[in-house]
């Protein structure tokens, strides 16, 4: 069953607003655009959109879990472009291919960060790949509504669950909605999408991720 569809997210954050965002970026600013986003329970390949995004590993292997699904559905075409692209993916750590046998116009495949021991690093590596993502999603003129995974969150190690401090959510969820919305800010030359996605693949996973979107944005 699917989660309540587009929500409407209206975004302002200025020195007044209580959010994590000024403390997360180290710094003050202001940020106003909308977009639409939604949270939902349900399966990626299901999602009537533009583009989706393939969790994967820099050779484009399609070894295991969602990137081996999405390589076999979509034939030996994906297969083909994702070898071509293996050196660009290494480069760039994230690339992007027709929808081919599958119903999207494209698939943006991207390197899936994995938890260090240096904790520092493990967020914003995290940031950075759903910046890539969007980055390569703005790039193309025909994606407007982008659907993807919680990437990060399965083999690469990030939790929903572990608290940080004394916030009352974990800071993985925070990390991915704030990712998300700052994007604009931080990209100014880079076309905004219209509408993005988030699909989790289970129950739990939805019910954390709503719970932080309405405690990092203050809504009731």
């Amino acid at each position: 069953r699917q989660g309540r569809p587009d929500i409407i997210f209206r975004m302002k954050i200025s020195e007044k607003s209580p959010t994590i965002l000024s403390f997360l970026y180290n710094e003050r600013f202001e940020v106003s655009f909308t977009m639409k986003i939604e949270i939902i329970h349900g399966d990626l390949l299901q999602v009537n959109c533009d583009a989706i995004v393939n969790p994967t590993d820099i050779y484009l292997s399609g070894n295991g879990g969602l990137d081996k699904i999405i390589q076999q559905k979509g034939g030996n075409e994906l297969k083909a472009q994702c070898n071509n692209l293996r050196p660009k993916m290494k480069k760039d750590l994230a690339v992007v291919t027709d929808g081919c046998r599958l119903p999207f116009k494209h698939i943006i495949h991207v390197a899936s960060p994995h938890v260090r021991q240096e904790k520092n690093e493990n967020y914003e590596l995290l940031k950075q790949c759903y910046w890539n993502i969007l980055t390569k999603a703005s790039g193309q003129r025909d994606i407007h509504h982008l659907a993807l995974p919680l990437v990060g969150t399965g083999v690469g190690g990030y939790s929903l669950l572990e608290p940080y401090y004394t916030i009352p959510v974990a800071l993985t969820p925070v990390t991915i909605l704030s990712a998300i919305a700052l994007f604009p800010h931080e990209y100014i030359h880079c076309r905004p999408l219209e509408k993005i996605t988030i699909v989790c693949h289970s129950l739990q996973d939805y019910i954390r991720m709503k719970e932080t979107y309405k405690w990092l944005f203050n809504v009731h």
